[in-house]
This record gives structure tokens, C-alpha cells and sequence, in this order.
């Protein structure tokens, strides 16, 4: 079933989603903002249905002489998402650099500051979700996994149908992408959403 030929969408229904999206979005630059000490905007969501869109993902990615940072988090409670923060190792060296400036955490390993940067942003948008949606939702322990850019797609892919997030279980799924742009540091890492049926339907 498709977003635009099932139940889901109604186009009432469709920009309901987007509303809750982009507060997702804006709520969480704000965090990352106060955590960074650097203004961040969020760039206009692509959202694809019963897709994980491989060219979108890795177009970014492919051919790069420099490790991908992913970091993935489980959005769970009354309804379940899953999240990715997207960084080039270069961006993510810069992030961690600004981080300790502005936060004082110079004796944290990156990996460990880089999780903290994800739970900011994982916060950011489950208390948007659960304020928009009148539901309960949080953000469970960021896993960091270093990868290729030839990898990325299939290592994302292989994890939303793990465990308890198997896409084969529902009916649709819709993704949305953006980039975070620090405007001074010149970087624009990527976060990606996969909200299930059940998540679409809490919003009716």
C-alpha cells in the first residue's frame, strides 16, 4: 500500500504528518542549538512511502575517502519509530570540537559526546511527538556504527527490519529525510525518520 493510495492519505492526513515532521524537525534544531553553541536550521523534508529511497540515501555518500558516522535510536512507547543521524567523519570531528568548547566535555571519548548529540536531537523530537500526538514516546540508547559510504543504505535497510521493527509487519511505512545546516561550520549532516502504519494512524 502506498501513502497516496490507501487510507493514510487523505491529503488531510498527509499534512498532518508533515506538520508533525517539520515541529520534529524545528524542535530538535532548537536543541541541538543550545547543545552546540552553533545556529542550526532544518531543510525542507523529503518524504518517501513504503520506501527507504536507496539513491536518496547514499547519493551523498558514495565514493567519500572518509568513514560514515551513523548513529541509530529507537523511538519507543505508546508508538515506535526509529531515527538516524548521518555525519561524515569529517563533520562529525567538527561537531565534536564545538561540542567541547561550548559544553566542557573535553574528557569524553567522540563516540560518547557524538551519542549525547543524538539523545539531544532523539529528545528534541519525542517531546515534539508527544506533544503534537497527546501520546508517550522516548528515545532509547544510540548505537554508533562507523561504515563506508557503499554501505550505509544496506546497513540502515538491514536494521529497520530487525528486531521488533520488521517492516514486513505493517502495512506502510513513511520516511522522511532532512539536513541540519550549521551555518558557520559548513557541515549539513542528515537525519532520517521510518514512522510504521501504527505511527501514521496515531495521528488520525
Amino acid at each position: 500500500m502506498g501513502i497516496v493510495d490507501t487510507v493514510l492519505l487523505d491529503l488531510t492526513l498527509l499534512e498532518k504528518v508533515k506538520k508533525i515532521i517539520n515541529f520534529g524537525h524545528v524542535y530538535a534544531a532548537g536543541s541541538m542549538t543550545k547543545f552546540t553553541g552553533e545556529q542550526i536550521f532544518s531543510d525542507i523534508p523529503k518524504i518517501h512511502n513504503n520506501d527507504l529511497n536507496k539513491n536518496d540515501i547514499e547519493s551523498s555518500y558514495l565514493g567519500l575517502n572518509e568513514d560514515i558516522y551513523l548513529l541509530s535510536t529507537d523511538l519507543i512507547g505508546s508508538v515506535s519509530c526509529k531515527s538516524y543521524l548521518i555525519l561524515k567523519e569529517s563533520e562529525a570531528l567538527k561537531l565534536v570540537d564545538v561540542i567541547q568548547k561550548n559544553v566542557g566535555l573535553s574528557g569524553l571519548p567522540k563516540e560518547e559526546i557524538l551519542k549525547e548529540l543524538d539523545n539531544i536531537l532523539a529528545a528534541g523530537v519525542t517531546t515534539c511527538m508527544s506533544n503534537q500526538m497527546n501520546c508517550n514516546v522516548y528515545g532509547g540508547v544510540p548505537v554508533l556504527r562507523k561504515v563506508s559510504g557503499e554501505e550505509l543504505y544496506a546497513t540502515i535497510a538491514e536494521d529497520v527490519s530487525s528486531l521488533d521493527f520488521d517492516l514486513e509487519d505493517f502495512d506502510f511505512f513513511v520516511t522522511s529525510k532532512t539536513k541540519f545546516l550549521f551555518t558557520s561550520l559548513g557541515i549539513k549532516p542528515e537525519f532520517l525518520w521510518v514512522m510504521p502504519d501504527e505511527f501514521i494512524m496515531e495521528i488520525k
